[in-house]
């Protein structure tokens, strides 16, 4: 035969045979291992995915947990704070009311809420005190019962009105 065989020969002898097969063999156990490398590598890579999901899931919920937590704080402190602004705002809308409507025999509000609010109530108050005082002075004027020193330290305008008054009255 004058077949040119790839091995370089014209007929393939049994030791080249042999060698190309221990060759054949050595590449497919080869592939095997490079296979079960692989396959190794893919499985690690695969379960560490698992892993990172598993606590980025359990990172999640307790993200989830950590932010309704948060809101129902902010909901809590929101209710508080807007308690303790109403509830003093209301007592004061009801005193400017009370007032208006010329009721001047109540107590003065205690100074309670927010920095803004107490300043308010304070004013309020102040207000109050003054009315209750020309009230008084006006009173006893109507009743011809003499003035007391009160109406001398009576501020603003309405202390000069009735000092005015008064002085016009005793001449």
């Amino acid at each position: 035969d004058d077949k040119v065989y790839l091995m370089g020969g014209s007929t393939p002898d049994a030791v080249t045979v042999e060698i190309a097969a221990t060759a054949f063999l050595d590449q497919l156990a080869f592939l095997d291992r490079l296979e079960a490398y692989s396959a190794d590598v893919h499985a690690t890579i695969a379960r560490n995915l698992e892993n990172q999901a598993v606590d980025a899931e359990s990172l999640a919920a307790r993200t989830r947990i950590i932010i309704i937590g948060l809101i129902g704080l902010t909901l809590l402190l929101a209710v508080l704070i807007a308690g303790s602004t109403l509830g003093p705002l209301r007592r004061l809308r009801r005193r400017a009311t009370q007032v208006a409507n010329g009721r001047l025999d109540v107590k003065p509000l205690a100074v309670r809420g927010p920095s803004d609010i107490r300043t308010l109530t304070v004013s309020v108050n102040s207000m109050l005190a003054t009315l209750q005082a020309v009230d008084d002075q006006v009173r006893s004027l109507a009743d011809g019962r003499p003035a007391d020193a009160t109406a001398a330290n009576l501020p603003g305008d309405i202390g000069i009105s009735l000092r005015q008054s008064l002085e016009r009255l005793e001449s």
